[in-house]
């Protein structure tokens, strides 16, 4: 009888053990994961793709009669009114400004947009404007070629300043306009010049301006 007592004991005591080295376990598992803790970094992060403050097309204004029409120092946004006469050719100089750009890799594109006979009335833009031949609504899109840096102002001249050249054979009753919008893209890892105007043009529609280039 005693052996038995003395075997249940000991089972006792085991049993007892055994659920108090579980018990530490537990115990022992909730404490290691209060060591588990969220780290908290002080700071924020802003997410800014700015390309520029402003981008506009102007030139500057003309002065004199038909026959000696002469570039002041004045701007305007709002195009020249030309009387044009056969064979004398008119000064026209438009730029794209720039305000503000901030780095960014960009695309800057002029879209021409003129009714003028090539024939009778010609320009020719700057060598460092490449025409976008993708473009499949037959828009004549160009984008600039030369480097462009963060600055405060750019300006990027688009004729290759000869101005218009007007033919002895213009009709007397031409009326024509010529006229330059500008935007800028963001240029994407090695998006092409075309890739980046498509996405752009996806999601932009011209503002009609009136007065521009006549």
């Amino acid at each position: 009888m005693e052996k038995k007592k003395t075997n249940s004991k000991i089972l006792s005591l085991l049993s007892v053990l055994l659920m108090t080295v579980i018990a530490i376990t537990i115990v022992v598992g909730v404490v290691s994961a209060k060591y588990v803790t969220e780290r908290h970094i002080p700071g924020k992060i802003t997410i800014k793709a700015d390309l520029a403050k402003e981008i506009e097309v102007f030139e500057h204004t003309i002065s004199g009669n038909p026959d000696v029409y002469e570039l002041t120092t004045e701007e305007t946004t709002q195009g020249n009114t030309y009387r044009l006469m056969p064979g004398v050719d008119v000064p026209k100089d438009p730029y794209v400004r720039i305000k503000g750009y901030t780095g960014v890799n960009a695309y800057v594109y002029v879209e021409l947009i003129s009714d003028a006979d090539p024939t009778y009335v010609s320009f020719s833009l700057s060598d460092k404007w490449v025409k976008l031949a993708s473009i499949a609504d037959g828009r004549n899109i160009y984008y600039y070629t030369g480097t462009l840096q963060a600055a405060d102002l750019i300006e990027l001249e688009i004729l290759d300043g000869k101005g218009l050249t007007v033919n002895y054979g213009l009709p007397r009753a031409t009326d024509a306009f010529i006229k330059f919008d500008a935007f800028i893209a963001q240029r994407t890892n090695d998006a092409s010049a075309a890739d980046a105007a498509a996405v752009f043009n996806a999601n932009f529609t011209p503002v009609e301006t009136e007065g521009t280039g006549n």
